[in-house]
């Protein structure tokens, strides 16, 4: 998986997401539905700083249903 314009999205710079002090990831796959959950840390100043994204879209291509969760610490 991969998080395009990361940065901008989190809001955070560049430099920040080389290394995430966490990160919690969350996908559900249902017969309408794809759904993105995903909680990271970041590191900013030396300060941790939560981020979040939450998304849906439609599930255009059929995926079959599904739920994976990846996480780090």
């Amino acid at each position: 998986m991969e998080l395009l314009n990361a940065s901008r999205h989190l809001q955070v710079s560049k430099s920040s997401l080389i290394q995430p002090i966490g990160l919690d990831i969350n996908i559900g796959i249902g017969e309408r539905i794809i759904k993105l959950e995903a909680h990271f840390s970041v590191s900013v100043h030396q300060n941790d700083i939560p981020r979040s994204l939450n998304s849906q879209i439609a599930n255009k291509t059929n995926l079959s249903s599904n739920e994976v969760h990846f996480a780090t610490a």
